[in-house]
């Protein structure tokens, strides 16, 4: 009964599939691409499709691209992408981040054909493609060829075309290219960082351009042309006074008045 529903609820348009070195990198994930990944687009489902299908699905899934307009259905409706007219596709099909180039300038090789060094790891399969050449160029000679975090693919050097292809060879490839560990080609910034960032960059507009304003309304002596001078001037002192009131070491002083009976009363 579903497979019927599943299939009135598409254009019967199935597209060519193929396969393609980028299509292991690929993960299904449920509603969204989670951070650090990006949905695939429409030609890459169809390129991928039975990889996906073999390895990635499950036979009775359905899963979507980044358009929301095509999907990939199970090996049980026959593994083919159809433009998708029916209700919303919960399984999204989705790929790591493309690293950005100056992740490149941080690469090495491994030393001794052993393993990375301590504080290094291999790098992923989307900075192999993504820093070919500059590994190809800089890290390897012309007849080398050399791996990353993937076995299954490999980087051949220039006299190869300086190719990232798949690697079927029963000898094992030797060299790695690594880089820092920590530097996964994404956003590395922390979110420490990102507040420092935003306070100096308030605390910068603050004080400019109070310094402006203040040059244009006629300010010129430089008391004048800070912006609240008064104010940051008795800020120190302020900090002191409230810092001894809450440690007990300024004590509030009572005056003593006496009444019109003579008595004394403290206020």
């Amino acid at each position: 009964m579903f497979r019927v529903a599943l299939f009135t609820a598409v254009l019967m348009v199935p597209i060519a599939t193929g396969e393609s070195g980028n299509c292991e990198v690929m993960v299904m994930q449920e509603a969204v691409c989670e951070n650090g990944y990006m949905g695939v687009t429409y030609e890459e489902l169809g390129t991928c499709s039975q990889y996906l299908c073999s390895n990635v699905m499950g036979s009775l899934d359905t899963a979507r691209c980044d358009d929301s307009e095509h999907v990939l259905v199970g090996s049980n409706y026959g593994c083919s992408v159809f433009h998708w007219n029916g209700t919303v596709v919960k399984n999204v099909i989705c790929k790591p981040v493309p690293p950005p180039p100056e992740i490149c300038s941080l690469l090495s090789r491994n030393k001794t054909q052993g393993p990375c060094q301590d504080g290094s790891a291999p790098i992923p399969f989307t900075t192999l493609k993504t820093c070919s050449r500059t590994i190809c160029d800089k890290l390897m000679t012309d007849w080398e060829v050399v791996r990353g975090l993937s076995t299954s693919h490999v980087l051949k050097g220039n006299a190869y075309g300086c190719q990232v292809e798949p690697w079927d060879d029963k000898q094992s490839v030797a060299t790695t290219i690594c880089m820092p560990t920590g530097s996964s080609g994404g956003d590395n910034v922390s979110n420490g960082m990102v507040l420092i960032i935003i306070i100096t960059g308030t605390t910068a507009a603050y004080f400019f351009g109070g310094l402006i304003l203040n040059a244009i309304i006629g300010e010129r002596s430089l008391t004048g042309l800070i912006p609240h001078f008064a104010f940051w001037a008795a800020l120190p002192g302020l900090v002191v006074d409230g810092f001894l009131f809450c440690v007990g070491k300024k004590r509030t002083r009572y005056e003593y008045i006496p009444g019109e009976d003579g008595s004394v009363t403290a206020e």
